[in-house]
């Protein structure tokens, strides 16, 4: 293994290889202060005074960096896991659920004094509670309280665990440790205190630090392309650091107590020596709650531009102490008999250890906040966001200033290149890529794959963010990925800004000129520089329609794409530029802007035959664009180019509705639609169609077909009646006879590539009497009340309350019979369908009537045994429904329904039998019928609608009935004794497209 050179000079008698703790050589207070209050989680909120607790309130640091600000915006670390390397932390309650242990078989750091007794060490504790403590309504909480802990014993433990950390999950390590720096003593050997009450520490130079890396450095860059050992050299510590920001890990270094004069020493100083890993270092200095540093923290000195400052001094966290559980003494030999328990408490530490968990768990904070972000742009977020103290700008004495989460989330506050780092405290090789990448990637994406980082992105932020700060400096942006950044800020950074992939909205303003290409949009209605869109680049201004405003010059590029959002009101997106205009080709498109909802509005304005204006330049417009195209199926665009100045003409182009319709339902449609005025909402809606699917799909909803479906349904259904009375025809005797039946159908329509399918039902009773006129001649009345409902597509529904009176009749000649009758029933109908297509929607409703007229006659041919009966049948009949005009309650695609008469004649052929026997003193029968039914007329069944009164009516058809269908039966009878029978039975009909069952139950009773 490497041996350490020898060192000469200043430097061997400042750095002991003993690692020690930040937290300073004066904590305040090590008293424990126990849980006083019940644990209990509180709601989320949306201000930040709501997260003002008691708890809270406790850990000053947190109002000071405005933490509130960021937990009200739903930001808390959830699911970052920070790595602290420290002193054992001890289980407490504070880290409940969120803790664990790379070596917990490591025993407990702690001290003895000379008479023996022992003080546990609880500095890992109480850097673990300033950084993620839970937020429990006990004691205090940690910056990022939802962020996960992983621990592992560094300091006196001969193991060395970094390894195992940086192939970890950790996205950040926190080090409150350092190097103790010699005390400068008097001539009689005793330490020099100051009069601030701190000791006088031997002064620390960045020579001192040069001088101790510049020979080994080589070595330990070399010794980071491999793992750690777990065997402790002089080196271990600045190989693991230099191996975790390697491997993209954020370390974050308490800058050390040795008075302000004294500059941080050690592992902190490593960017200095090796720039590659400069992006992911943080150092952090310890302020108190006047802003300024304490007497004890070291200064940023070289480490600035990558140092903060943090509130350290006097922070209340986790902490605790030994007691004995046995009445004995706090002593080694105790502790390791198990005679010891950790009483979990809070105490107050002052120290730059104090001051480093707290920017890491800002760090976890902001890791949540902006998911796709590098650790080395977290970094950076951190500093170009702090709060300026001391002499302005970057300095020596607070580095970038003090830790500000309240700006933070809001974004970077600059893009860092070299010039804005003063000269004095430039690193070379420090800030040389000079363009922030954003890399925006959508979600599920998988960020740092193969590395022990590797995660899902699968907040929105990875698909859409905003910036909110105004951004500075010499740096630049390049957006990448699928989603979109907005930008809101008065942005004055000068370098380019890239828009490689996917949306930059600008909606502040920008000094910077905008490249757009590839697969880059750029979008707004804020201010940019100058623009160039080139080949695959899209501009799209506004946000929907707005005036993208361009200080400098314009330029279009062959391949490239502006895409212009218009709107009914005569609004556009537009470019404004103070400069020229450039156009050496690229491509118009024309698109809506906010698809409204037309339908609600009894008229709006129409895109046909306006001009927009597309582009001003106030220094002219030079060259053309390729082409112009409109996203639309029925509209037509033309650019009018004045030298200042681009028009858009809209209007109707030559393609018909009823061009891109496929059945005959939607041409009906669109032809009438095609015929409404410029301005009809349902003309414009239709006209906004940018496919021949989108169209269709508005004509099929708009097509009314429910009321086709229920006057086919009812059409169908009419059998009920006139079965039930051919049935009681067959039954009727010598005696008068009243009888009552309840019956209940259900009929299913399959739809077709014309209409949708229904499924429709019908229930409801029916009355008669009849009596003989004469030996051969059977005359009755019936009457009776249904009610049928009818499920149709896209949520309609209609209902019918029917109301039924009949006549009927039968000779009887020998075994020769003839049977008939006339009905007629009034509907009372209600109806309700649902247009949905694009941004159109809206809800309809009618009430109206209709009526139904049917004339039915059988012959029969009775063939007689003992028991058993045979009958060969041919009926007819001939049914008309007449359905009523109405007028729907809705919004603009209301139909008015105009009267209209389906009919429909129908022939059945078939055989029927029956049996019966006896038992006891009753009869039992059972009786079958199957047949074929014929329908002569056209089986199609329609409503004639129209858009307006007076409009151009159009035919709704609904499933075509079927022109042949089986028809059967089966009942059975109960006859009680001479004067009362009971009776059940089924009936059905199948043909093409449409099912019927129905099933009935009834009594008659003889006189």
């Amino acid at each position: 293994m490497y041996r350490r050179n020898k060192l000469s000079g200043i430097i061997s008698q400042i750095i002991n290889r003993k690692y020690i703790l930040a937290a300073g050589v004066f904590p305040l207070s090590l008293l424990a202060i126990s849980h006083i209050a019940s644990a209990s989680a509180p709601p989320q909120a949306s201000s930040p005074e709501a997260w003002r607790t008691p708890e809270f309130a406790m850990q000053w640091g947190l109002a000071s960096i405005g933490a509130e600000y960021a937990y009200a915006r739903g930001y808390t670390g959830r699911d970052i896991t920070i790595g602290v390397l420290d002193e054992t932390i001890i289980d407490h309650e504070e880290f409940s659920g969120k803790l664990s242990k790379i070596s917990p078989e490591d025993p407990y750091n702690y001290g003895v004094s000379p008479g023996g007794w022992i003080t546990i060490g609880t500095h890992g504790n109480h850097v673990a509670g300033i950084a993620a403590a839970r937020r429990d309504g006990v004691g205090m909480h940690g910056v990022a309280y939802e962020a996960n802990i992983l621990a592992a014993k560094y300091l006196g433990n001969p193991i060395v665990r970094s390894e195992q950390m940086i192939q970890s999950a950790a996205r950040i390590i926190n080090n409150s440790w350092g190097y103790p720096i010699r005390i400068v003593r008097d001539e009689q050997g005793n330490p020099i205190w100051l009069p601030n009450g701190t000791p006088y520490y031997s002064t620390v130079t960045l020579r001192d630090n040069i001088n101790y890396y510049a020979p080994v450095i080589g070595m330990l860059n070399e010794l980071s392309l491999s793992p750690v050992s777990k065997v402790r050299t002089n080196y271990s510590s600045d190989i693991s650091m230099l191996r975790a920001a390697r491997e993209n890990k954020l370390i974050v270094f308490a800058a050390g107590n040795g008075n302000n004069y004294n500059i941080p020493v050690g592992v902190p100083s490593l960017p200095y020596f090796s720039p590659d890993v400069f992006g992911n270092f943080l150092v952090v200095t310890n302020l108190t709650p006047r802003d300024d540093l304490h007497v004890s923290s070291t200064s940023c000195g070289f480490t600035a531009s990558y140092c903060l400052s943090a509130p350290g001094t006097n922070i209340y966290s986790t902490g605790g102490r030994l007691v004995s559980i046995t009445g004995g003494g706090i002593t080694a030999n105790a502790l390791l008999n198990g005679e010891l328990a950790f009483r979990e408490g809070y105490e107050y530490m002052t120290g730059t250890s104090m001051a480093a968990p707290l920017t890491s768990g800002a760090a976890a904070v902001l890791m949540q906040r902006f998911p796709y972000m590098t650790s080395a742009q977290i970094a950076d977020v951190l500093k170009t966001t702090a709060t300026d103290l001391g002499a302005p700008g970057l300095d020596a004495r607070f580095g970038w200033g003090k830790l500000n989460l309240r700006a933070a989330i809001d974004g970077p506050g600059m893009f860092v290149t070299p010039e804005d780092i003063p000269e004095d405290l430039y690193i070379s090789g420090t800030y040389t890529d000079t363009q922030f990448i954003v890399n925006l990637p959508g979600i599920g994406a998988i960020l740092e794959p193969g590395t022990p980082q590797e995660r899902v992105c699968a907040s929105h932020e990875c698909a859409w963010d905003r910036w909110d700060n105004n951004i500075s400096g010499h740096g630049g942006l390049t957006k990448t990925g699928s989603g979109t950044l907005v930008l809101n800020g008065n942005n004055t950074y000068t370098g380019p800004t890239l828009v490689n992939q996917g949306w930059l909205l600008v909606n502040g303003a920008l000094t910077s000129g905008v490249t757009v290409e590839q697969q880059g949009i750029l979008g707004g209605s804020g201010q940019i520089g100058a623009l160039r869109v080139g080949a695959g680049g899209t501009l799209a201004p506004g946000n929907s329609t707005g005036t993208l405003t361009v200080l400098r010059d314009v330029q279009f590029d062959p391949g490239s794409l502006y895409r212009v959002e218009i709107n009914r009101d005569g609004q556009s997106d537009a470019i404004h530029t103070a400069g020229a205009v450039t156009l050496n080709g690229g491509d118009v498109s024309v698109l809506l802007a906010g698809q409204e909802n037309l339908l609600t509005q009894d008229e709006v304005h129409s895109l046909a035959g306006r001009t927009y204006s597309i582009l001003t330049a106030a220094n002219g417009i030079h060259g053309a664009f390729r082409t112009v195209a409109p996203d639309y199926l029925f509209i037509g665009t033309q650019l009018n180019y004045q030298p200042e100045r681009i028009g858009l003409a809209v209007g109707r182009n030559s393609t018909a509705f009823t061009s891109v319709a496929e059945t005959k339902n939607q041409r009906e449609v669109a032809r009438a639609a095609d015929q409404l005025a410029a301005g009809h909402p349902v003309y414009e809606s239709i006209l906004a169609s940018t496919t021949a699917a989108e169209a269709r799909q508005a004509f099929s909803q708009l097509t009314g077909q429910i009321y086709a479906d229920v006057a086919g349904a009812l059409l169908s259904n009419s059998r009920y009646l006139r079965d039930t009375l051919n049935s009681r025809l067959r039954q009727a005797t010598s005696s008068h006879a009243l009888w009552v039946e309840t019956l209940g159908g259900w009929d299913k329509a399959t739809g077709t590539t014309n209409a949708t399918g229904y499924r429709a039902s019908t229930y409801g009773v029916l009355i008669g009497a009849d009596k003989p006129v004469s030996d051969k001649v059977t005359l009755g009345v019936a009457g009776g009340v249904t009610r049928s409902a009818l499920n149709g597509a896209n949520r309609a529904h209609g209902d019918s309350n029917n109301y039924h009176l009949a006549a009927y009749g039968a000779l009887q000649s020998g075994a020769l019979a003839l049977r008939g009758g006339l009905a007629h029933t009034w509907h009372r109908i209600d109806a309700e369908r649902r247009v949905k297509y694009g941004a159109q929607a809206d809800k309809f409703t009618a009430s109206y009537q209709a009526t139904t007229r049917q004339l039915f006659s059988e012959l029969g041919y009775t063939l007689s045994g003992a028991s058993v009966s045979a009958e060969p049948f041919g009926r007819f009949s001939y049914t008309s429904l007449t359905s009523h005009g109405f007028s729907e309650r809705g919004g603009a695609a209301a139909l008015q329904g105009k009267k209209k008469t389906n009919d429909a004649v129908l022939s059945t052929l078939g055989l029927r039998g029956s049996v019966g026997w006896q038992v006891g003193q009753a009869t039992v029968s059972l009786r079958a019928e199957a047949g074929w039914q014929h329908q002569y007329n056209s089986p199609e069944r329609s409503s004639r609608l129209a858009f307006t009164p007076g409009g151009a009516a159009f035919t709704a058809a609904t499933v075509k009935g079927a022109k042949d269908s089986a028809v059967a039966s089966l009942s059975g009878e109960l006859t009680l004794n001479p004067q009362t029978t009971l009776s059940i039975g089924y009936s059905g009909l199948s043909g093409a497209k449409q099912q019927d069952n129905s099933v009935h139950a009834g009594i008659r009773i003889r006189f």
